[in-house]
């Protein structure tokens, strides 16, 4: 049986691109960015998070502003064969809440998205 693909959102991988996030216990930990989209993130995982729990993290992607953001786990791969352990984060809403992420992060990744767009257009 094979799995139908539900994201609706196209994904980039960011070479060099890492994510410092902080866990819920008060930790941190900086990882690599296995790939992005408007709404949402993952990454390689190296601590024990569950579904649901709620992350602060930063985006740093090389030459670029950091980009912190927040969100809730949706979905963990842990001990396939092919692929390292990661983490799937869907951003928090976006808006000028304090619960929300802000809108200037959401101008960020929109920027970011359209740059990794433009770049498949072009066959860059």
């Amino acid at each position: 049986m094979y799995q139908i693909e539900r994201r609706k959102t196209d994904r980039f991988i960011i070479p060099g691109a890492k994510v410092l996030y902080y866990t819920p216990n008060g930790s941190s930990n900086l990882v690599s960015l296995t790939d992005i989209s408007i709404n949402s993130i993952r990454f390689e995982l190296t601590t024990d998070l569950k579904i649901l729990d709620m992350l602060d993290f930063e985006l740093i992607i090389p030459s670029k502003e950091k980009i912190l953001l927040k969100g809730n786990i949706t979905g963990l791969m842990i001990n396939d064969p092919e692929y390292p352990d990661s983490a799937v984060i869907q951003f928090e809403p976006f808006g000028s809440d304090d619960r929300y992420n802000s809108i200037h992060s959401y101008n960020q990744l929109k920027e970011l998205i359209k740059e990794k767009q433009d770049l498949l257009v072009n066959g860059e």
